[in-house]
């Protein structure tokens, strides 16, 4: 079975957080931003990484969110996934953007960030996105999608995923995807979500599966990961 990473980046209230909850059940958001509360999924669970896994309260279809509210919390995330002893079939991280200033937080506390300081956060948000990005292919517990959020910003001329530094020349190559989202209304005034998957204009985006952008085109409209999914692997089987 194929399976996908995906970075996606844009502007606030997009819908970046309901596209990342969007996944195949069950379902672990890592939830940096707060917004987990609002999530439109019917079976919630919010989990403390800090505690075991309530393993009693997920089904086939749950929603668990991991609130980190400081980078170590993060990481006590990241080691129940790389342990493999947990229920996940997909895991989104929300966002990415936030993580790197939990990181910042975490290297340099309350003081100006130094030279030196922001070589450390590189090498360690390159080696998170890196050690995350592998979990797909995890010996006993593989995920069928590991989805990165990021806000998105303005940087040499183009729209890109909101991170400071050298992360941002960086990050884009550690996934199958990069998708630009947008926010639209049609000719009757509904709205829809629009997913740029390929790099066209001032938007950083990209489809390395190659399979997405045959099936849909240059964007995916109101987007969804398990549809997505579905496309990879009937493509695959055919």
């Amino acid at each position: 079975m194929l399976s996908l990473t995906a970075l996606v980046h844009g502007d606030s209230g997009t819908g970046k957080s309901w596209f990342g909850a969007s996944g195949p059940g069950p379902r672990l958001v890592i939830d940096a931003e707060g917004r987990g509360l609002y999530l439109p999924t019917p079976d919630k669970v919010f989990w403390d990484p800090r505690t075991e896994i309530p393993l009693d309260r997920i089904g086939p279809d749950t929603t668990v969110i991991a609130t980190v509210r400081n980078f170590a919390e993060f990481e006590l995330s990241y080691q129940w996934l790389a342990s493999g002893k947990h229920p996940f079939v997909s895991v989104t991280l929300d966002s990415v953007s936030e993580l790197q200033q939990r990181c910042i937080d975490n290297v340099a506390g309350t003081g100006q960030m130094q030279t030196q300081d922001w070589g450390d956060v590189l090498r360690e948000m390159d080696a998170i996105i890196r050690k995350m990005k592998d979990l797909r292919t995890h010996p006993t517990q593989p995920l069928q999608s590991l989805v990165v959020l990021a806000g998105s910003k303005e940087r040499a001329g183009k729209q890109r995923a909101m991170v400071q530094g050298q992360l941002a020349d960086w990050i884009p190559y550690r996934f199958d995807l990069v998708g630009y989202l947008t926010l639209n209304l049609d000719a009757s005034g509904n709205e829809f979500r629009s997913m740029l998957i390929k790099p066209i204009g001032l938007y950083e985006a990209k489809d390395n599966t190659h399979k997405l952008s045959q099936h849909y085109g240059t964007h995916i409209v109101n987007p969804n990961i398990c549809e997505m999914l579905a496309v990879l692997n009937q493509q695959e089987a055919a």
